[in-house]
């Protein structure tokens, strides 16, 4: 999929050295949280679209060439113990939304990634740990129970 990405995001990424600071916001959200948890990989405080990421540093290990299905593995720091609590006991896949923003405007959202899950959470005191994977759509059964003749009964005459 093709990315409109800025000229400014593109100098400041093939530079040698830059001046631009990079910020990800990451957003977890599930029918079981009242409101989304959201946290940004700096140690400060950001605010993008009257939204407030509160920092959490956070990283991300990008899956390797030789998965099956590509999976990534999420690292964020349990400053505070009630999203470990919270995140540990949900058991169905979390939404995740990762959106790279700059410090200098953070309001202007570069790319984001919307369709991801987060599963087998686990953690101990210092880090939460999960693994960000998408949907696998090669093994989702499909056209077994489409095309039957009570359904469609001008294919079969």
């Amino acid at each position: 999929m093709p990315r409109n990405l800025t000229t400014r995001f593109w100098e400041a990424i093939t530079a040698a050295v830059t001046d631009e600071q990079f910020l990800l916001l990451l957003t977890l959200s599930h029918p079981n949280l009242i409101d989304p948890i959201r946290v940004c990989s700096d140690f400060t405080d950001v605010t993008s679209n009257s939204i407030v990421y509160t920092g959490y540093p956070f990283g991300i290990v990008l899956p390797s060439s030789q998965d099956d299905i590509p999976r990534a593995q999420l690292t964020i720091q349990n400053v505070d113990s009630r999203i470990g609590e919270v995140l540990r006991g949900i058991y169905a896949p979390i939404s995740v939304t990762i959106a790279c923003v700059l410090r200098d405007d953070p309001d202007e959202e570069i790319f984001s990634y919307n369709f991801l899950k987060l599963r087998n959470v686990n953690g101990d005191a210092l880090t939460i740990q999960g693994t960000l994977s998408m949907t696998d759509y090669s093994v989702i059964p499909y056209g077994r129970n489409i095309i039957k003749q009570q359904l469609l009964p001008g294919l079969y005459k």
